[in-house]
């Protein structure tokens, strides 16, 4: 599959499991931001310096939160690389902590 313009050999493995690349041949998603997404998106976008790796968010958002850190994804949201992780917290609710990724400061919990 994978009949983008910039494959960038993004199609070997992509396979993604439910992640954000539903744009098949651009529509709608024409956004550079498209290729830090999907299986080797994190490891594009750190190597290209626009995100911290995830580690290192990891670890801010364990000075934040004493919960289990049981999902961790990379998405472009209005232009702008997030890390979305999502943390059982220890009364037991879910919560989703956003952070800019290249950055690494937190811009909201939901």
């Amino acid at each position: 599959m994978g009949g983008s313009d910039s494959d960038d050999g993004v199609s070997d493995s992509d396979e993604s499991e439910g992640d954000q690349r539903s744009y098949p041949d651009g529509s709608g998603g024409n956004r550079p931001d498209e290729k830090f997404v999907g299986p080797n998106g994190a490891l594009r976008a750190v190597q290209a310096n626009r995100a911290l790796p995830l580690a290192d968010i990891v670890t801010i958002a364990r000075r934040l939160t004493n919960g289990q850190i049981i999902d961790a994804r990379l998405r472009p949201v209005k232009g702008v690389l997030q890390y979305e992780l999502k943390v059982l917290e220890t009364n037991s609710e879910v919560s989703r902590y956003s952070f800019n990724a290249r950055t690494g400061k937190l811009i909201r919990v939901r």
